[in-house]
């Protein structure tokens, strides 16, 4: 269906009406002529990526648009403003096709190439001027097949110079060999809407930092950072010679590429591989328009005499601004804080992903784990919005959705990953203020309580694979601990449960927002009920839960599931086990972000710094010490080297080293805590954030003997409630700079 208002009289074309599986790039052109204007507009939906331009010329640096949906219930179309791309008279315009995931044809382990929707690609197009319609895509379009030979989304791009089509002359008709006539074709079968999150573009380049030779006659290079993108090349050499640009993360004993541990879902042998093909010119300059990979390395290889002349690391992902900015004393931190926001660019090209290489897929527990660190540091939540449309279109009926989305798999992966519909609107609003994205999804976050109602026994949910990623899981144990060091992976109840309880909370909250009283009550006290029946089933006097590992009483803790006494006897517990195991990270991505919440919550700041920062295995530091440049999905290194479950630190670094949170009783930090830590691990802390629609707030503390001196400046309209260390109260300070100055508090 297309939208009769942007599109008028539009037709859905493609290079044939009924076939699929072409791996190449088609392309369309159409010649119009032009009367003088003063606005020119164009509505465009090419699946699954396209690439527009007019006479030449590219209208945007966008890149891997539309962004992957459900392609079946929604697809997305994109406005661009081309006054200044036409010219009176005979224009051209030219739109190129990729495949993305809706024409998916390299088979995998998760059958993505037999989706409900796959089909070849297709365009929708409309172009008007002052408010007139000019073109629209018809079957008079011309279609020829173009230099990109192949475009897959695990393999990569595969691209023959020799085949350049030339540029039409004015009054010449093209060669009807070469352009055939375009296809009236059916439409993809979902609601056209038009895109509003930032799209994906080149956001930096990476020089070379190291090469080497590898055995087999290969340059390999180094770019030092493990990203999202591709590489733009310069070469030389005579027509018919290749270079094959293979891109992975980790290397052999040998110095050699090796991509076994990313490669084994992909049943092709191409994987992250970019084909450059040379015609007759004396120099060629390249960059893939459809690949995107995940690689610190590219291995090269030159058949036929091509000479490679350069190349450079394109850094690819959604463009987001970056808004926030957070350092402190501690060195590892301060590292692992880059690497954090590393692999959260990494895995957001478009959607939030688990890995920008092996899947590539929108794993919903990994979105919602780091929702706060996104929204720290990135103008995120136009690009959460979006997302979230992509989880209501594969919400069933029952409420339940996937594990990943918008490619609909993995189901019952319980309430720590169906979690991110209700997370990730909450959090938008708590950061933002925004409650459109609340109403948006109210209703969805009801239907899946609903659904969580009806899979749970008295309130206990007992669906979920526990504590994922546990050391206990990994295949790469480096430490050589032994499964007596370390405590077995909970219940899959425990954190299930906990996140069910997490759910009712935030649906209260989210009630307020949406206007339903009544259903505030009763999300409450739901709340109330799964609080007492968390307790009954896993907690027993004296500060126990569960079996005592790390994860379940971090849980216990950080999501607010015991009081009074018994708190602090379960964080003084959850201290002793952490010492115990000398401060290791006994935990998966679950106690990863509870663990060291709980414990500096509840006044073991140094103990969770600690655990962030050791480099012994299992943890975060030991990956330093392995020489990691972005996190890992294993504590091992024997998986991804590029996921960002593990990445709460650096949300972190702002709550808990800088002590700033933001206030529910006034969201977008219209009310926000200041509460420094009491310690003596860290002697400063600053950090900016630039607050939606109010100015930056900055905040920087650092230690000056036995005193502590802070500066804060509270943007218009907020008010910050700041309490030092060991003290009963907090003091409210508005709008301005501000002065702070505490004692050493001790800390435990």
């Amino acid at each position: 269906m297309s939208n009769p208002e942007v599109f008028g009289g539009a037709r859905w074309i493609a290079e044939y009406a009924m076939r699929r599986g072409g791996k190449h790039a088609p392309v369309f052109r159409r010649r119009f002529f032009m009367k003088p204007w003063r606005r020119a507009r164009c509505a465009i939906c090419g699946l699954g990526h396209f690439h527009l331009r007019f006479n030449g010329r590219a209208v945007s640096d966008d890149l891997l648009t539309p962004a992957f949906t459900r392609y079946d219930l929604r697809c997305e179309y994109y406005l661009y403003d081309v006054t200044d791309f036409l010219i009176p008279g005979e224009n051209v315009v030219e739109i190129v096709l990729g495949n993305s995931f809706y024409n998916q044809t390299a088979p995998d382990r998760l059958r993505s190439e037999r989706q409900i929707w796959s089909s070849d690609p297709r365009l929708l197009f409309h172009l008007t001027a002052d408010d007139r319609s000019i073109l629209v895509s018809d079957q008079t379009w011309r279609v020829a097949h173009g230099p990109i030979v192949e475009n897959t989304v695990r393999t990569g791009e595969k691209y023959d110079a020799r085949l350049e089509l030339p540029p039409w002359q004015p009054e010449i008709e093209p060669d009807p060999a070469v352009w055939r006539p375009a296809c009236l074709t059916h439409a993809p079968g979902g609601l056209l809407e038009q895109a509003t999150a930032p799209a994906c573009r080149v956001m930096r380049t990476l020089k070379v930092r190291r090469m080497h030779p590898t055995a087999d006659g290969a340059m390999l290079y180094d770019f030092g950072e493990n990203i999202a993108g591709n590489c733009r090349i310069v070469v030389t050499g005579s027509a018919g010679a290749t270079l094959r640009l293979v891109h992975g993360e980790k290397l052999n004993a040998a110095g050699d590429l090796d991509n076994g541990h990313i490669g084994l879902y992909t049943l092709t042998p191409d994987f992250q591989t970019d084909v450059y093909t040379l015609d007759d010119r004396p120099e060629q300059e390249w960059a893939p328009l459809f690949s995107c990979h995940g690689f610190q390395y590219v291995k090269v290889f030159s058949e036929g005499g091509a000479e490679l002349k350069s190349i450079t690391a394109r850094v690819i992902r959604s463009s987001f601004d970056r808004i926030g900015s957070a350092r402190c004393a501690d060195a590892a931190l301060r590292v692992l804080t880059v690497l954090a926001l590393r692999s959260y660019e990494a895995n957001f090209v478009n959607t939030p992903t688990d890995c920008p290489h092996r899947e590539k897929m929108g794993w919903t527990g990994d979105a919602q784990l780091t929702a706060e660190l996104g929204l720290w540091y990135y103008r995120v939540g136009e690009n959460y919005r979006a997302w979230l449309k992509s989880i209501r279109d594969c919400q069933r009926m029952t409420g339940q959705i996937p594990g990943t989305v918008p490619y609909c798999n993995h189901w019952q992966f319980g309430p720590v990953w169906d979690s991110a519909l209700i997370v990730l609107p909450y959090q938008v609003w708590r950061f933002t203020g925004d409650e459109a994205i609340v109403r948006e999804n109210y209703a969805a976050g009801r239907k899946l309580m609903q659904y969580f109602a009806d899979i749970a026994q008295d309130d206990i949910i007992a669906f979920g694979p526990g504590d994922w990623a546990h050391p206990g899981r990994s295949d790469g144990n480096p430490g050589g601990i032994t499964a007596a060091d370390l405590q077995t992976i909970i219940p899959g109840s425990v954190d299930a449960t906990a996140y069910y309880y997490r759910c009712a909370e935030y649906m209260t909250e989210m009630a307020r927002v949406a206007g339903t009283p009544e259903e505030c009550r009763e999300f409450a006290a739901l709340a109330a009920r799964i609080k007492a029946a968390f307790q009954r089933e896993f907690c027993r006097p004296g500060g126990h839960c569960a079996g005592d590992e790390a994860t379940a009483l971090g849980l216990a803790l950080d999501h607010g599931l015991v009081d009074g006494a018994e708190k602090t006897a379960m964080a003084a517990r959850l201290d002793e086990r952490m010492r115990r195991v000398a401060y290791r990270a006994d935990f998966g991505i679950s106690g990863a972000k509870a663990v060291p919440r709980a414990l500096a919550a509840n006044g073991y700041f140094d103990t969770a710094l600690q655990v962030l920062t050791q480099r012994r295995f299992p943890g975060w530091g030991h990956w330093l010490v392995r020489g990691a440049t972005s996190l890992w999905e294993s504590w091992g290194g024997d998986k991804s080297r590029n996921h960002v479950m593990f990445g709460d630190l650096g949300a972190w670094l702002w709550e808990y080293a800088g002590g700033v949170r933001p206030e529910i009783s006034g969201p977008g930090f219209a009310v926000f805590q200041v509460e420094p830590p009491g310690t003596e691990r860290l002697a400063f802390f600053e950090g900016r954030h630039e607050v939606a629609g109010r100015g930056e707030l900055r905040w920087a503390w650092r230690r000056e003997g036995e005193t502590h001196v802070g500066e804060l400046w509270v943007p218009p309209g907020c008010v910050a409630r700041f309490r030092a260390p060991g003290e009963p109260e907090a003091q409210s300070l508005t709008e301005g700079r501000h002065v702070l100055q505490w004692d050493r508090a001790e800390g435990r």
